[in-house]
């Protein structure tokens, strides 16, 4: 359809304004590395002999979609699009190294509000093509479309509008060499988001009130953010993933959640940056200390103080005298740290490979993430600080040994102190208030705790050896003004009962009896301990759990008429076999009781009233549950995920009934008669039946392996699920009343 332009057309070109000789001269110049990086390469193929396709307007022989004149067009030729009929309701391909040319980024629309959900509005799949001057809006993608996806490499795109987008803006995927210039990007989900993108420039974007503004992951390496503002995003700013050698120049990040962050992404160059008024300015993390080898200058403001960065320093003095806004401190030495505030990063200070260095009389508060990060450090000491309201945690410890915090203090954080993988460490005189776990040790064996006081939280403990749960507790530490209990190796020891935490690893004969342990992390928690007696407890309100079998070989352990109510977990047995839990009343607790990976335990004669969950099995086999009643939980009265071959015997739900998920059909099979009820009515849990009709006082049916099965004119009311089919087949279900199922009326596998 290549026609000879004539002159009405060429005069409307001009009558527009646009000079597309001085346009295409502009967008295929490179770009001039900034910092000595050759990261934009230049285009070859010059544009000016190259023909001129029309869409839109009212010339003759212009075309009325853009993708018919870009299957007309040859490489290097330009298409030009008139906004007289936009909004243009395309999905388009861009599949040839053309030059793609609104007539005014304000008025040119493209507009995906009409493809199917699973189409990226526009889609570059060649090398070397060029976008200019388009409003791109309305994908309604249902998952990672995006208004404007490149694949191919070299591609320009600029000044273009791009907004009200389901999911993504623009949308980098293996592309590299590619500009992005002089765009602004709203109301997207994330604004621009490069994957396996390397070597591409992105500069002068303007990205506002998008949930993501600049997100680059996954070996996204070497690409440069240059003069790009970003603000009032919802929650990222700029943030970079699992990518090296990237950076960031000249950018504003302001008013978001996050500023700029950074996560595995080592060799980062950040130069002249400015960080105003976000919750979380800054902040980098890994698990790894060559991933904080970045540069990062004093040129870098948050809200106009100086970010210190420091990399194998050594000898200073960091004071009230300085004026700084972050600090980070990789692989240094004798540095110490005082009479100072942080906040509002992720981490208030950054230790990654620091040794022999002391921070002192430093206030921490409203961090994102941590107060302190200490990552890989050894003999740091920590003295007379507080913490308060960091996110995450007060200070986090990750491998890092032989540190010392003593006489500080912590609120309002999910964890107080938190050791992962962290041993030989010493902490005392800290005081932790009101933080869901006040001292968390993951893995981490081999500590010392002393006068440690904690409201209204206290220990957790977690691991998967004997080692990870020895560390030297004493009874110094107090939960609620109450002892902890911290017994390690002890045999037929009666545990006071004017404990405030109980813990218990690798004992045996035990028994715990009469204590009110309520208001803490954990009430009481077993470790590798077998044959204890846990009976006629008070447990309320702790914030994980009530009663914890944690680890594995917790075995022929007896718990019994204990009083479980308002705590997050009532009983979580772990890796277990052969407990009882017998006669026990829980009321209003998150998980009443749960079990996972375990065998062989009984349960008999407890009464669960309310709570989210009654009973939750997760891959868990041949376990007994007895005469126990389950009344009103919310979501489901008992759940098997993965869990097969346990026994129901003379069970009562009452306002909730069973759930049952499987990943093949063995995982189905449970022992289930009609002594358990629904309401008062029968279960009919059924194995392999055929042609068998269900009675019509079922209160709740589940079907395993069965066929030409009739389920017809029940009255199912308040349960969890009313009817479940798992591998039935030709059932025939009808003229049923099923009704306020929490869950499913009828849930077909």
């Amino acid at each position: 359809m290549r026609e000879t332009w004539n002159t009405m057309r060429r005069c409307r070109l001009i009558q527009h304004g646009l000079v597309l000789g001085s346009i295409l001269f502009l967008l295929i110049s490179s770009i001039v590395p900034s910092i000595g990086k050759n990261v934009a390469e230049k285009t070859d193929e010059s544009s000016f002999d190259s023909e001129i396709l029309y869409v839109g307007g009212s010339g003759e022989g212009n075309y009325s979609k853009i993708q018919d004149a870009i299957d007309d067009a040859s490489s290097g030729d330009t298409i030009y699009v008139y906004d007289d009929s936009a909004p243009y309701f395309e999905h388009v391909v861009v599949n040839k190294p053309i030059h793609l040319i609104g007539e005014n980024a304000n008025s040119t629309e493209i507009n995906g509000s009409m493809l199917d959900s699973s189409l990226d509005t526009v889609s570059v799949v060649s090398d070397g093509a060029t976008i200019h001057g388009f409003r791109i809006t309305d994908n309604q993608g249902y998952y990672y479309q995006a208004a404007v996806k490149i694949i191919g490499n070299n591609t320009i795109l600029s000044n273009c509008i791009i907004s009200k987008n389901e999911w993504i803006g623009v949308y980098l995927v293996h592309a590299s060499f590619s500009q992005i210039e002089d765009c602004e990007l709203y109301e997207n989900l994330i604004a621009i988001h490069l994957v396996d993108s390397t070597n591409n420039v992105l500069r002068n974007c303007r990205c506002h009130d998008n949930a993501d503004a600049i997100t680059l992951f996954s070996s996204s390496h070497d690409n440069q953010l240059i003069d790009c503002i970003c603000f009032g995003n919802h929650f990222v700013n700029i943030h970079i993933q699992q990518s090296y050698g990237n950076q960031i120049i000249g950018c504003v990040c302001q008013n978001g959640y996050n500023g700029v962050s950074l996560a595995y992404a080592p060799d980062t160059t950040m130069r002249n940056n400015t960080l105003l008024d976000n919750y979380a300015n800054f902040g980098i993390g890994s698990s790894s200390v060559t991933d904080f080898y970045c540069d990062i200058d004093t040129s870098n403001t948050i809200n106009g103080k100086p970010m210190y960065y420091l990399i194998e320093q050594r000898n200073l003095v960091i004071d009230e005298t300085a004026t700084l806004s972050f600090l980070g401190l990789v692989n240094c030495h004798n540095i110490s740290v005082k009479n100072r505030y942080f906040s509002h990063n992720f981490e208030g200070i950054l230790l990654a490979g620091t040794t022999d260095s002391t921070i002192e009389n430093c206030s921490f508060r409203n961090n994102d993430g941590h107060g302190m990060y200490l990552l890989s450090c050894r003999t740091i000491t920590v003295k007379h600080c507080s913490f308060y309201s960091s996110f995450w945690d007060g200070i986090f410890l990750f491998d890092s040994s032989n540190n010392s915090i003593t006489n500080c203090s912590y609120q309002e954080s999910l964890s107080g102190v938190n050791l992962d993988y962290s041993a030989n460490n010493t902490l005392q005189g800290l005081t932790i208030h009101h933080c869901n776990v006040g001292i968390s040790f993951d893995s981490s064996g081999n500590n010392i705790l002393r006068d440690i006081e904690m409201l209204q939280c206290g220990l957790q403990v977690t691991g998967t050896a004997p080692a990870d749960y020895q560390n030297d507790v004493d009874f110094s530490n107090m939960v609620n003004g109450k002892p902890v209990c911290y017994y390690i190796n002890q045999t037929n020891r009666t545990i006071p009962s004017n404990a405030g935490q109980v813990i218990l690893t690798r004992c045996t004969g035990c028994v715990v009896t009469n204590c009110t342990l309520s208001n803490a992390s954990i009430g009481l928690e077993l470790a590798f301990s077998a044959r204890n007696i846990i009976h006629d407890n008070i447990l309320t309100n702790n914030s994980l759990v009530g009663i914890d079998l944690d680890g594995s070989e917790n075995d022929n352990n007896v718990i019994r008429n204990n009083h479980l109510q308002g705590n997050n977990y009532g009983i979580d047995v772990d890796s277990s076999t052969m407990n009882v839990i017998q006669n026990n009343i829980l009321t209003e607790n998150g998980m009443a009781v749960s079990f996972d990976s375990c065998e062989h335990n009984t349960m008999v004669g407890n009464i669960i009233n309310g709570g989210s969950y009654g009973l939750s099995l997760v891959t868990s086999a041949t376990n007994i549950f007895m005469e126990n009643i389950i009344r009103d939980a919310s979501i489901f009265g008992i759940y098997f995920l993965s869990s097969n071959y346990n026994v129901l015997d003379s069970n009562a739900m009452i306002n909730c009934s069973i759930m049952v998920y499987g990943y093949d059909e063995s995982e189905y099979r449970n022992d289930v008669d009609e002594t358990n009820t629904v309401n008062g009515k029968p279960v009919y849990y059924m194995n392999d039946r055929n042609g068998i009709t269900i009675p019509g006082d079922a209160g709740e049916v589940l079907l395993v392996g069965s066929e030409q099965c009739v389920i017809k004119n029940l009255h199912l009311d308040k349960g969890t699920v009313g009817i479940l089919l798992a591998y039935s087949s030709n059932t025939i279900i009808e003229g049923n009343i099923i009704q306020n199922q929490s869950m499913i009326a009828i849930d077909l596998g």
